[in-house]
């Protein structure tokens, strides 16, 4: 009993007890184990501290209320010998019980003082000593789930602003490392959702910026690439890609840039696709919407639509314009031209090629009005929309001098071509044109009302410009309008025969019939101003018993004769209808022959008076001229 005495006082003071008896009667490295906190404690000359806050502690230990100094608390794995370095863990404690949640490791920076930020908190990998090994790396990893259990996440969040009015949040930023050497990339940073088990989905990856206040604008959400090296490094590239079907038949994921959605009277967010602006002379980047290629075997390619939102039921609004148009030109600085604006294309690509089937045909291209909308009550129904193509104006001049005007843009609308052929095909014809009125529409039910109208189809040629000239200079002409069937295709080689020139075909609509009263009238030809033919310059030379050839342009023909000529032949007429109008220019009469050899239905009587006209039309029923 005696020794135990000794030994518990040897210091002169008891080496064990509850907090309350931590003797105060001590040489610096004195040692009180405390029973209340079952800690060892060591006097360091001024006060109890937890032994554990200094020197070295090997094996395992169980540590509470570790804090460092006012510098630094280092907490560092022992120096590899010939080996990787001591790993550190921070691990929480196991979760006991049946449904108690593990211990959360939570690494907080310190507190700052009335002006001091908050203290940082790094999570780095280790850098190499030497060579070329790669630096440590530095992971965030939620807990694995059990059973039916999810992971855990894990977060990076900025801290929350102080309670001044202008505090802002802290940022959260995940960063790849910057290189060293010269022409080593960056590290990659990366945000990756974890793959799915067995028919469970692939984890979700958010990128959501910051809700606003009560008044303010909601966090920016910014995914932006790299910019290039200094001298002539292209700038990274940027990519929204869903993700690949891996098997079976499943779809790609779908990638998707949307607008926020307004409230109340406020507009949706807009949803931009920009291509980065051109260096100095550099052209701008280019903007290109693609579909999905079709599958290997037979699938086809992904449809490109662009498609305005669709107002709410009940609104009134228009839905939203669909615009595709090209970049303004850029102005011109005192005598430099100014540029020319973008060109608009819609083009559909060329069918594909094949050695022996038949070649496939190329897309169609349509402009189509939106049909008007349907009263299903007592309501009219909308009008269908206008279809404009409308070539652009002239530029003005403005100067004072005689700089003119720029032309107005030509407008053409023309069918394709038909393909060529070799060997013994035939060619293909070429594409119809055609410009048609809409149908009217049917009066369906029983009532008093009308059917309505057709669309009139127009051509019409453009206004002369007005002149405000004090002298004598005239306003601009009309524009004409041109109505020109194709020509015959030449026979180049052999004995075949030319092909025919296109008819132009002139033919009002027909009337409608009735179930009652009387059918409608057919409609008329009206050609409101004189009607001009080509007429031959050189005067068609004609002796006795000769045949009359036909004009190659119009229905005029004029001739003259050196005497009186009988016997005259007609050749056969172009077309059932053909018209000749023959005009003669000379004092003399000219004289057919029977009818049988003049192919005139009224043979020797048909006389062309001197410097008179006679007017002949071709039967391609009797075979005669009229």
């Amino acid at each position: 009993m005696a020794d135990l005495i000794i030994q518990s006082s040897i210091f002169g003071h008891d080496l064990a007890g509850v907090t309350a008896n931590r003797p105060t009667n001590c040489s610096v490295g004195e040692s009180f184990f405390d029973t209340s906190l079952n800690i060892m404690l060591v006097w360091n000359g001024t006060a109890w501290v937890n032994q554990g806050t200094s020197g070295t502690i090997t094996g395992t230990a169980s540590l509470q209320g570790i804090v460092g100094t006012d510098s630094n608390l280092d907490i560092t794995g022992v120096a590899g010998s010939s080996s990787a370095g001591g790993i550190v863990s921070l691990v929480g404690g196991v979760g006991n019980g049946a449904s108690n949640a593990g211990g959360a490791v939570t690494a907080t920076g310190g507190q700052g003082a009335a002006g001091g930020a908050g203290g940082a908190i790094t999570l780095a990998g280790g850098v190499p000593a030497s060579g070329n090994a790669a630096g440590g790396a530095g992971s965030l990893t939620g807990g694995a789930g059990s059973g039916i259990g999810a992971g855990g996440a894990v977060s990076l969040v900025g801290g929350a602003s102080g309670t001044g009015a202008t505090g802002a949040g802290g940022a959260a930023t995940v960063q790849g490392g910057a290189s060293s050497a010269t022409n080593d990339a960056g590290g990659a940073a990366s945000l990756l959702g974890g793959a799915g088990a067995g028919s469970g989905n692939g984890g979700a990856t958010v990128i959501t910026s910051g809700a606003a206040g009560a008044t303010g604008t909601g966090g920016n959400s910014t995914i932006t690439a790299g910019a290039g090296g200094g001298t002539s490094g292209n700038g990274g590239a940027f990519a929204a890609v869903g993700g690949a079907g891996t098997a079976g038949n499943a779809q790609g994921g779908a990638s998707s840039v949307t607008g926020g959605a307004g409230q109340g009277s406020a507009a949706g967010g807009l949803a931009s696709m920009v291509g980065g602006a051109g260096g100095a002379t550099g052209t701008g980047g280019g903007l290109t919407l693609t579909s999905g290629a079709g599958g290997a075997t037979s699938g086809a390619s992904g449809a490109v639509t662009l498609a305005s939102g669709v107002a709410a039921a009940s609104s009134t609004n228009a839905s939203g314009t669909v615009t595709v148009q090209s970049g303004l030109g850029a102005n011109g600085a005192t005598s430099t031209n100014g540029g020319a604006s973008g060109a608009v294309t819609l083009k559909s690509q060329a069918g594909g090629t094949t050695a022996t089937g038949t070649g496939g045909a190329g897309g169609t291209v349509a402009v189509t009005g939106g049909a008007g909308g349907a009263a299903t009550g007592n309501g009219s129904g909308g009008a269908g929309a206008a279809v404009n193509v409308t070539s652009g104006a002239g530029g003005a001049g403005q100067g004072a001098g005689a700089a003119p005007g720029g032309a107005g843009g030509a407008f053409a609308a023309v069918a394709g071509a038909g393909g060529t052929a070799a060997g013994t095909s035939a060619a293909g014809n070429g594409g119809n044109a055609s410009v048609t009125g809409g149908a009217g529409g049917a009066k369906t039910s029983t009532g008093a009302a009308v059917g309505g109208n057709g669309g009139t189809a127009s051509l019409v040629g453009g206004a002369g410009g007005a002149t405000a000239s004090s002298s004598a200079n005239a306003g601009g002409t009309g524009g004409a309008v041109a109505i020109t069937a194709g020509g015959g295709g030449n026979a180049s080689a052999g004995t075949g025969n030319g092909g025919a020139g296109g008819s132009i075909t002139l033919t009002p609509g027909g009337g409608g019939t009735s179930a009652g009263g009387s059918a409608g009238a057919i409609g008329v030809i009206v050609l409101a101003g004189p009607v001009a033919s080509p007429m031959n310059a050189s005067a068609q030379a004609l002796s006795s018993s000769g045949t009359i050839t036909l004009p190659t342009a119009g229905r005029y023909l004029r001739t003259s004769e050196a005497g009186a000529v009988t016997g005259m032949i007609m050749p056969v007429g172009r077309s059932d209808g053909d018209e000749v109008t023959i005009i003669n220019t000379s004092a003399q009469t000219i004289t057919f022959a029977a009818s049988g050899t003049s192919r005139c239905a009224n043979g020797t009587n048909v006389v062309v008076a001197s410097l008179g006209h006679l007017g002949l039309i071709w039967s391609a029923t009797d075979s005669l001229w009229y």
